[in-house]
């Protein structure tokens, strides 16, 4: 799955709401920051739990399409192509509401464009 997206600054400042979906389980730790305050993503979009991944050197400020593969073989994110994280191993795991811009408190429609 792919999405185009931007952020208004990169990092986000403190105050920033950095969600961006929630496409996996309940499980705890779960809570996807692309990115947070601290310019990483952390990302657990299809899997049970999630990832540490990367601050991207691509600026975020300007349109970007971020990529996610799950499978019960891989997980990989990517930022306009190019390999940020990859694992070979991952338990699949896709929520039965999944949600676009919106992840627990973490609402992002003020600081996030989708297209």
């Amino acid at each position: 799955m792919f999405i185009v997206f931007w952020r208004d600054n990169d990092p986000p400042p403190i105050t920033a709401e950095t969600g961006l979906w929630r496409f996996t389980g309940p499980a705890q730790g779960t809570i996807e920051h692309i990115p947070f305050t601290d310019g990483v993503i952390y990302d657990a979009c299809g899997r049970t739990v999630r990832k540490t991944t990367v601050n991207p050197t691509t600026s975020l400020t300007a349109p970007v399409v971020y990529e996610v593969i799950s499978t019960s073989l891989e997980w990989t994110n990517r930022l306009n192509g190019a390999q940020l994280f990859t694992t070979a191993t991952n338990t699949v795991d896709f929520a039965g509401d999944m949600q676009l811009g919106v992840w627990a408190v973490y609402f992002s429609r003020a600081t996030l464009r989708v297209s």
